[in-house]
């Protein structure tokens, strides 16, 4: 058994900050501001979106995804967008999972109301929070 003091590793709760992002993001979204929308994902060709519908590898495919969707009225008329962030879990330094909700209020005639879970993973970069990994379903 060691007698020297360990340094202590500090890893500091991101909560705030990646509340502020997904703020930021939803509200680009609510705005159809996609870049806005966007930047809160890592630009590197690893990120990945994954749903049950689909996995998309890669910033630009990302990109590419939302903007054929952005391009339509009719993806807007789906309703604005709310998020809930549940927990964010440090998991190291600069890396994080957050997990939340996020409900699509559109009207009955464009599908109704649709909501669901996410989880994120998360680092920490120089512009702030990026999203390696989303998880949406």
């Amino acid at each position: 058994m060691s007698t020297y003091p360990r340094a202590a590793i500090e890893v500091c709760d991101p909560t705030m900050e990646v509340k502020v992002m997904l703020d930021q993001s939803t509200a680009a979204w609510n705005a159809r501001d996609l870049a806005g929308f966007i930047a809160c994902y890592e630009n590197s060709p690893e990120t990945i979106y994954l749903t049950a519908a689909q996995v998309v590898i890669g910033y630009t495919a990302i990109h590419n995804m939302y903007f054929e969707r952005f391009a339509h009225d009719d993806w807007f008329r789906r309703g604005s967008l709310s998020t809930s962030l549940l927990r964010v879990a440090p998991l190291g330094t600069g890396y994080a999972l957050a997990r939340g909700r996020y409900l699509l209020n559109g009207d009955v005639t464009h599908g109704g109301p649709t909501s669901g879970v996410f989880s994120l993973v998360l680092r920490q970069a120089a512009a702030g929070w990026r999203i390696l990994a989303d998880h949406t379903f």
